[in-house]
């Protein structure tokens, strides 16, 4: 855990650390030069983030009390876009680096724990060098694998000036040179630049094992022709990486004892292509995964013995440093292609943890709800929407998965269709909520388009048949009206002609009720209702017409007695309308069977639907029929209007369940309905109807 000191006088930059950043690391805030002064004085600071323009505030004076009190803090600057020029000046003038207001939660809690990462590298190599500061010189190499051989004022040929390097002067510089570098490449090249100005060698390069091809690869270098780097090759198991992998020491060529060891002309090629004469292995976890290779002095007789003494600290911070730069850019990697799926998804996607803060809200999810995606992650999910957070919400605290529900935004007034489920850790523990949006918005209009051009054609349907059927008795009714004034006197006339005139009429009225009940769609009141109850008072109703028509009736119920969610009085008649069509369909008598079972739409473990089959053994539905099934006024029967199953589609539809058909031409005919148990949450199966012709089907 850092301290990190936060001199700001600016409320909202004090609050994001404190909410972001003071849950991992112990965090100060200075709203004021003093307040700052005194909290560098008394705490040991790490990491310093101070306003840009507060620091050239009252004549410097802020950065002086920051050299003087915090001098191995990290001090990192707070500027504004407008800065971003002046950052190679902030750096000059002492900053470690510089971070952009407005700050974003991920980008400030990577930056902070990169500086703290560095920082306590920092602090183990200080304790490092003042280990060996304090270790008499001819025991210094006597612990160390990397160093065998002779010991005394001058060792295997190594010059020894206790005052040629600074410790404290060289590490800052090197830290400094390849501080906050994320990307591979870059660091590398700011590696070798650092250890040739280091060692004042006219050559340096940085070779990185390749996993994929096992190899290792020169990453950096300066002082070597490019060519000659580019057609080289280091394979895991020959040459050079073969003896550093095996002996884990640095290898030096001018040291008399490894000029007899090394015989290996391979080693000496690839020295000889580095222009390397010692090499330096990098380690992790007892693995080789790389090494530094340093050309000769530009100037001295060679190596002395504090230059080859920093030389294995520097393979160990650098080894170090490396392996997390490559384990996080192949982070980032996987962090950009993942995003880059998400992004490119062509659904809205917001992610929240089970704390209830946004996590992942795609730019679809964003473009939808009129966000800024970059302002909610972090925050509550109630900021995307007063509607989707209810929805999250309750499927963290309720452990159901809401599937294809609609709601319609408040701010955009855009519909979306939504589904959202729990996201599990690998130990099915709850680690929060994924939400996907589809944007209804442009279906449902061209659904409500359709609908229209739907419902014209089918009342442009409808008054041609009307007019069909009122027409032939009208027909009857006037030429009633154009005999009656000649044949008033026939007796024969008046009662024949008058039984056909009261039966036309009494048509008329049937037509007008009928398409005044079919044209009312009243809304549905819908209330629970058991449906078992519903269906055996619908079969006592009708109970005389099945004895007269000689119908048995099976009554298969599979469920409990569920309730179900609609207008008892519509799906009363409904339901009346389809069982008198079955009874109409087996005029010799026959059977009728009802089947009653819970369905669900999903994986949902309640059910969602009653769906209720009524099969009868009637004549069935012909070829000719078939295609005119729903048409209003269309029957085969002489009696018959032809609204009943019309009427019982609309009414079903309208209570938010679906009817379809199947049918076997003199086989009977079998109608399937769902009736929603709860008020409408779930979306209906595609039904479809369907015709089978007996001898096609091989029956």
């Amino acid at each position: 855990m850092a301290v990190i000191l936060v001199i700001s006088d600016e409320s909202a930059t004090i609050d994001c650390f404190l909410e972001h950043i003071n849950d991992q690391h112990f965090v100060l805030t200075a709203p004021k030069q003093k307040d700052a002064a005194t909290a560098l004085i008394y705490n040991a600071i790490d990491i310093v983030f101070v306003e840009s323009r507060l620091a050239y505030a009252s004549n410097n004076a802020l950065l002086d009390d920051l050299q003087k009190h915090a001098n191995k803090a990290a001090v990192i600057f707070l500027i504004s876009k407008l800065e971003r020029e002046q950052t190679d000046q902030y750096i000059c003038d002492g900053a470690f680096d510089v971070i952009e207001k407005p700050l974003q939660r991920l980008e400030l809690r990577r930056f902070v724990n990169k500086v703290a990462d560095r920082q306590e590298m920092a602090r183990e190599l200080d304790k490092m060098r003042n280990d060996i500061d304090d270790q008499p010189f001819a025991d210094r190499f006597k612990n160390n694998p990397m160093f065998p051989g002779a010991y005394g004022e001058r060792i295997n040929n190594v010059i020894y000036d206790q005052n040629s390097l600074n410790y404290k002067e060289v590490f800052h510089a090197f830290s400094r040179s390849i501080s906050n570098i994320a990307d591979t490449d870059k660091l590398c090249f700011a590696i070798t630049e650092a250890l040739a100005a280091i060692f004042k060698v006219n050559s340096a390069s940085l070779l990185i094992i390749d996993s994929l091809n096992g190899e290792n690869v020169v990453r950096g270098h300066m002082g070597i022709d490019n060519k000659l780097i580019k057609r080289a090759a280091f394979p895991m198991f020959k040459g050079l990486t073969l003896w550093l992998s095996k002996h884990r020491k640095i290898l030096r060529l001018s040291n008399p004892i490894y000029e007899r060891a090394i015989v290996d002309s391979d080693v000496r090629r690839d020295m000889a292509i580095l222009n390397a004469g010692i090499c330096a292995p990098l380690s992790m976890h007892g693995a080789l995964i790389g090494a530094i290779a340093l050309g000769d002095k530009m100037i001295g007789n060679g190596f002395s013995v504090e230059e080859l003494d920093l030389l294995p600290a520097l393979a160990v911070y650098l080894s170090a440093v490396i392996q997390n730069t490559v384990n996080y850019s192949a982070y980032m990697s996987k962090s950009i292609y993942h995003d880059n799926i998400i992004n490119n998804i062509n659904s809205g996607i917001i992610v929240i943890d089970k704390a209830g803060k946004i996590t992942t809200c795609n730019i679809k999810a964003a473009n939808m709800l009129g966000l800024n995606a970059a302002d909610v992650i972090g925050k509550d999910v109630q900021k995307a929407g007063s509607k989707i957070a209810d929805v999250m919400l309750r499927a963290l605290m309720d452990e159901k998965e809401c599937r294809d529900r609609e709601i319609t935004d408040n701010a955009t007034k855009a519909t979306f269709g939504v589904r959202a489920s729990q996201l599990k850790d690998g130990f099915n523990n709850i680690a929060g909520v994924v939400i996907t949006l589809q944007d209804l918005t442009k279906s449902k209009k061209m659904e409500t388009q359709l609908k229209y051009f739907e419902d014209k054609a089918f009342w442009i349907n409808l008054a041609s048949c009307m007019s069909t059927k009122m027409r032939d008795s009208l027909v009857t009714v006037n030429t009633f009206a154009q005999l009656f004034p000649e044949k008033h006197n026939d007796h024969e006339f008046k009662t024949e002609y008058y039984k056909v005139l009261i039966s036309e009429l009494k048509r008329l009225e049937e037509v007008t009720d009928k398409l005044t009940l079919f044209s009312r769609q009243t809304q549905p009141r819908p209330q629970n209702i058991k449906i078992i109850a519903l269906i055996d008072s619908l079969l006592c109703e009708h109970a005389d017409k099945f004895k007269k028509n000689k119908i048995a009736i099976t009554k298969q119920y599979k469920c409990r007695d569920q309730q179900v969610y609609i207008d008892p009085d519509q799906i009363i008649l409904a339901i009346s309308n389809i069982i008198n069509n079955a009874a109409d369909a087996m005029p010799d008598g026959g059977g009728l069977t009802l089947t009653l079972k819970a369905t669900n739409t999903g994986p949902a473990t309640d059910p969602e639907f009653i769906d209720l089959l009524i099969k009868d053994t009637g004549v069935g539905v012909s070829t000719t029929v078939w295609p005119h099934i729903f048409t209003p006024f269309y029957s085969t029967k002489q009696s018959s209007l032809g609204l009943g199953l019309p009427v019982a589609k609309r009414i079903i539809e309208s209570n938010n369940g679906a009817l379809s058909i199947t049918s076997k031409d003199r086989e009977g005919c079998a109608i399937n309905i769902l009736l929603p148990v709860n008020a409408p949450n779930s979306t209906l199966p595609q039904v479809e109807n369907n015709f089978v012709n007996s001898f096609e089907s091989g029956n």
